[in-house]
């Protein structure tokens, strides 16, 4: 084996290998989220309206409640999941890791539908 990490065939080996992060499941996203808060002042439609639901974490408090069925799905929820920009400014900001969540709420709402 080469210093690269590379066998003859030129195949990495098991230990040179990237390590890709696992990709997030809802359900993961909605437990991940530790509300810290930190996503708050850089998502535009929180500062815009100051409302909670249409923020990251709270967009992430509706997923729970369609999850969980404590909520139902309604046009509201919608309306909240759809105000998102989609500028992912709070992925920079998120201690935990979570990526945007916009394909995965709209995923959940679309998933409460179905239900």
């Amino acid at each position: 084996m080469s210093r690269s990490g590379k066998t003859g065939g030129g195949h990495l080996t098991e230990s040179a290998k990237p390590l890709l992060p696992e990709p997030h499941s809802g359900r993961s996203l909605i437990d991940d989220c530790v509300h810290c808060g930190f996503c708050l002042p850089t998502c535009p439609t929180y500062v815009s309206w100051g409302e909670e639901m249409d923020s990251p974490r709270g967009r992430i408090v509706l997923m729970k409640g369609l999850a969980e069925g404590t909520i139902a799905y309604s046009d509201t929820v919608v309306g909240h999941f759809d105000h998102c920009l989609g500028c992912m400014a709070c992925v920079t900001a998120c201690p935990s890791g979570i990526p945007s969540i916009t394909p995965i709420a709209r995923g959940t709402a679309a998933a409460a539908v179905e239900t």
